[in-house]
């Protein structure tokens, strides 16, 4: 009992010390003095495409750790996936379908796991190139603009790492997929095949973040049909398969007329015709953003 009233005893005593305190100290001081900022920006923001850079690093690292993370786990699986389905035959006649019918269970694997990185590289491109809407509605925009640069530079700085980043991501998960694959196997060639077939599915998130421009452009109020889009698409991806759903159905994505590689072989018509659909798009929507009023908060 003596050392609980201590406690106790202890306890009042520092709740009461912290309510003078409180009730005597500057709220608006801190432990250091303040100072002025610099004269001149750091060279960080010295542009409005270096502006959206340092923006947009945030969610660049998050996903980039967090992707290549999912892949070299899920990568650690492939060399044992066929015997893990041994006795599950539905779950095998699932990542069948999931694999573009591939004979062999690990190709099917890889173009599974591709297809779902793929939408969700569209998400990454869709949210990073939402920060300039964001930066929109604070009315930080005009104040970019204010300084001389123009509107096509300022969509561009932002549409430049939204269109880049998820690219180079598709490529790097495909190559950290196929990682263990080819240590266990010691052929090396498959890290090439497998980042390959993560490039050829780049066109589909190229597709998606084109409409997210255009509506951008011409309706921002409607952006969240972007959304539906991709949700549409990963839904498809996860329990299209599962469900064996019918062709025509699965296909209504922008990543359907795209080659699973290494299951089928190159279509560069089709990827090709893709990157030029999302090229019309994006040149759609820069338009429409040229035009339209820029209301901030």
């Amino acid at each position: 009992m003596g050392a609980r009233a201590a406690a106790a005893v202890a306890t009042l005593l520092l709740v009461g010390l912290a309510v003078v305190l409180e009730a005597r100290r500057d709220h608006g001081a801190g432990l250091w003095a303040a100072r002025r900022g610099r004269g001149e920006a750091a060279a960080s923001f010295a542009s409005a495409g270096a502006l959206a850079r340092r923006l947009q690093r945030g969610q660049v690292i998050g996903w980039t750790i967090g992707l290549l993370l999912f892949a070299l786990a899920m990568g650690s699986l492939s060399t044992t996936f066929d015997d893990m389905l041994e006795q599950v035959p539905q779950l095998r006649a699932i990542f069948e379908r999931a694999g573009g019918g591939a004979e062999q269970l690990v190709e099917a694997f890889f173009v599974a796991m591709l297809s779902i990185v793929a939408v969700l590289v569209a998400v990454v491109a869709v949210q990073l190139f939402s920060r300039l809407a964001a930066e929109e509605q604070r009315g930080h925009a005009e104040l970019v603009l204010s300084t001389g640069a123009t509107r096509g530079r300022l969509l561009g700085a932002y549409l430049l790492v939204a269109a880049l980043a998820p690219v180079l991501l598709l490529v790097a998960v495909g190559a950290v997929l196929s990682l263990n694959q080819a240590r266990t196997t010691g052929e090396w060639g498959v890290v090439g095949e497998v980042a390959g077939a993560g490039a050829a599915l780049a066109p589909g998130g190229l597709v998606v973040l084109g409409i997210a421009v255009l509506l951008h452009g011409w309706a921002p109020r409607l952006a969240w049909l972007t959304w539906i889009v991709v949700g549409w698409s990963l839904a498809m991806v996860w329990v299209g398969a599962a469900l064996d759903l019918p062709e025509w159905l699965t296909g209504l994505t922008p990543w359907s007329p795209l080659p699973q590689l290494p299951v089928e072989k190159m279509d560069w018509p089709a990827v090709l015709g893709m990157l030029g659909l999302a090229v019309v798009l994006l040149g759609l929507g820069a338009v429409g953003y040229r035009r339209r009023d820029i209301s901030g908060a």
